[in-house]
């Protein structure tokens, strides 16, 4: 048998197994279902909404649908 390195004993590491823990089932979300939607938007608008957004910590898309929500859902 070879010499003993620095590294120790290589083939004795080569055959031990490698043991990974179980996996967890997690549930699959349901993801309502989309479209990509594109609109252009003036500057202003844009620049208003983006400040809004940041200012309630949300993101645009979120301003957006919460606006929509509010004013033709809730009539």
């Amino acid at each position: 048998m070879g010499k003993p390195t620095k590294l120790g004993d290589f083939a004795k590491n080569l055959t031990k197994e490698k043991r990974t823990p179980l996996q967890m089932v997690v549930p699959v979300k349901d993801k309502p279902l989309t479209k990509k939607f594109l609109m252009n938007l003036p500057v202003e608008t844009y620049e208003f909404l983006r400040k809004k957004a940041f200012e309630e910590n949300t993101d645009m898309k979120t301003l957006i649908l919460s606006a929509i929500n509010e004013i033709y859902y809730k009539s």
